[in-house]
């Protein structure tokens, strides 16, 4: 990975984990060295590095997932609309 490329979020979780032990052991000045270091390889603003360092390193399970946002109804509107205005694009 060169320095241009973003790291990935599993990349950053990877690094954060590595970086985690040595910023419990660190004095004061020490966490903020290592605090610097991380802020300019990952690029992410400090108060959040502090926060994932201060707990916990794993990602959360979403508790449930998204639903529908629209019933059935909506669909059918918006085929009919599609259908009648001769689908549509972006382009």
């Amino acid at each position: 990975m060169n320095e241009t490329e973003v790291m990935t979020i599993n990349e950053r979780r990877k690094y954060l984990h590595k970086m985690w032990g040595r910023y419990r052991g660190a004095t004061k000045t020490e966490k903020g060295k290592l605090l610097d270091e991380i802020e300019a390889v990952l690029r992410m603003h400090r108060k959040a590095i502090i926060r994932v360092l201060n707990g916990r390193l794993l990602r959360k399970k979403r508790s449930r997932e998204r639903g529908r946002e629209y019933g059935v109804e909506v669909d059918d509107a918006v085929r009919v609309i599609a259908r009648s205005l001769d689908y549509p694009c972006a382009e």
